[in-house]
């Protein structure tokens, strides 16, 4: 026991030594030996206390040692995810850029294609324009050219009804001197006793009788005013076939703007006759009173 607590001591080793001393402490006890007992004794408690701070010692460095550990690898921890936290922030940060260079490089390209959209569609609106100028503009001139030739064909329309009106108005002078010659005949008729005369101013009534009756020239109004009015009979006789061929000739005096006298005259009727054939041909168009019968022809 003694070279156990030799050892013991030698190696610093205290619960080995404290083990040793309680084994002599009994055995000098045994003996008899109260004194070595009691030194012992007084030494094993030295050691105990001895242990006891020792292990009071170890365990507060193991807890220093623990708290240490628990430092760093909290500091480690603390590391680690402030590292984790960089790298997730530059990996964001680098997601950012990636997407904030694609929304750009995607903004430029579509600014770009409006861009170009934008140019097309107004050089599509300029040359719609244009073309719609060059259509107002070539409409205005075939308006302008169709006016001249309207006016042209009016002005030569008018130009011929003068003609024709110069036809008629031959026809009711002639039937004027006519009329008036024959009215002479008639006193001269009245004045004279001979027998032989009377026979003779008989014969120029007779003859200026048939000169009224005759209808060339009638006829060459009617072939010019067909020359010049084409469709006008053709019209006038398909919308109205009840009219006869004196009342198309009557409706063509009024197409010519011819007065209701100088209608007499032409046809050697009186007025009142005017009147009943006017009255006649209304009927015939079925004119309310109101309506205009030279308005209504002139529209053929």
């Amino acid at each position: 026991l003694n070279k156990s607590l030799i050892c013991a001591s030698a190696i610093d080793n205290a619960s080995a030594a404290l083990d040793a001393i309680r084994q002599l402490a009994r055995i000098d006890s045994m003996k008899g030996d109260y004194e070595n007992a009691y030194i012992k004794s007084l030494q094993l408690n030295v050691l105990k206390d001895t242990v006891y701070n020792r292990k009071l010692r170890n365990s507060l460095i193991s807890s220093e040692l623990k708290y240490e550990n628990e430092k760093n690898s909290t500091l480690v921890r603390l590391q680690q995810a402030e590292l984790q936290a960089m790298e997730k922030e530059r990996v964001i940060y680098l997601i950012l850029t990636v997407v904030a260079i694609i929304i750009i490089l995607l903004a430029t390209i579509v600014i770009v294609l409006q861009r170009k959209n934008y140019l097309k569609n107004k050089e599509l609106i300029e040359n719609r324009l244009e073309i719609q100028n060059l259509k107002v503009a070539k409409y205005q001139k075939e308006k302008e050219i169709n006016q001249l030739k309207m006016k042209g064909f009016s002005d030569e329309l008018k130009m011929k009804d003068r003609e024709l009106v110069s036809i008629a108005l031959g026809m009711e002078q002639k039937n004027k001197l006519l009329n008036s010659i024959d009215q002479k005949v008639k006193v001269l008729l009245s004045r004279i006793s001979s027998s032989e005369n009377i026979e003779i101013i008989k014969e120029i009534s007779s003859a200026i009788r048939l000169k009224q009756l005759e209808n060339s020239e009638s006829d060459l109004f009617n072939q010019r005013f067909s020359s010049i009015h084409e469709d006008f009979f053709k019209k006038l006789k398909a919308l109205h076939p009840s009219l006869t061929k004196t009342d198309l000739r009557f409706c063509a005096y009024l197409r010519i703007n011819l007065s209701s006298d100088q209608i007499a005259n032409i046809q050697n009727v009186t007025n009142e006759a005017i009147r009943k054939t006017r009255y006649r041909i209304r009927k015939k168009l079925g004119l309310q009173p109101e309506e205009s019968l030279e308005d209504y022809i002139s529209q053929f």
